[in-house]
């Protein structure tokens, strides 16, 4: 199984999530899109963030 840099992987995704909100306020984003988008940035969220143990 592969391992990645989880602080890289984080960085990466709050740049595209800025990104997309950024089109979103601009309205180039459907609904469904952004309903789709922000599921799967909750679960690379999740993916990536660290034991809190």
């Amino acid at each position: 199984m592969a391992n990645l840099d989880k602080a890289s992987v984080r960085i990466e995704v709050s740049c595209l999530k800025t990104d997309f909100e950024k089109l979103c306020a601009e309205g180039k984003i459907t609904c469904e899109s952004q309903a789709i988008m922000t599921s799967l940035f909750m679960v690379v969220g999740t993916l990536t963030v660290e034991n809190l143990d």
